[in-house]
């Protein structure tokens, strides 16, 4: 089963390097998954909207299972964020901005780290 998620995750990189390439484009929308993530098992989508040349809006969940000390358990995640770009646009620039969210795990985990 690792295998298949590295390979998948090999496969997202190269592509979103590949689709990145393509020359400037104005974006209504974005989607991206994280594929670091997927080693956990945990599938993670953030979506991400521009209001303006400067100011995007984005939106992040996650799912999927985690394993501490032989104890596996689910996890979901939820998110936000505003961000303002300082250089460039949203196409290639330099973000910050704040973000908010919130994580659950489906079972009692001692002294959990995140």
């Amino acid at each position: 089963m690792k295998n298949v998620l590295y390979f998948l995750s090999v496969l997202l990189i190269c592509y979103a390097q590949s689709y990145a390439e393509e020359g400037a484009s104005c974006h209504k929308l974005t989607i991206t998954v994280s594929p670091f993530r997927l080693l956990n098992p945990e599938l993670y989508l953030s979506g991400e909207k521009p209001l303006s040349r400067k100011v995007t809006i984005a939106a992040m969940i996650g799912a999927g299972r985690i394993t501490n000390e032989n104890i596996t358990c689910s996890i979901m995640g939820i998110g936000g964020q505003i961000r303002y770009c300082l250089i460039d646009s949203f196409s290639h620039g330099v973000m910050i901005g704040p973000d908010i969210g919130y994580v659950g795990l489906g079972a009692q985990i001692e002294d959990p780290i995140g």
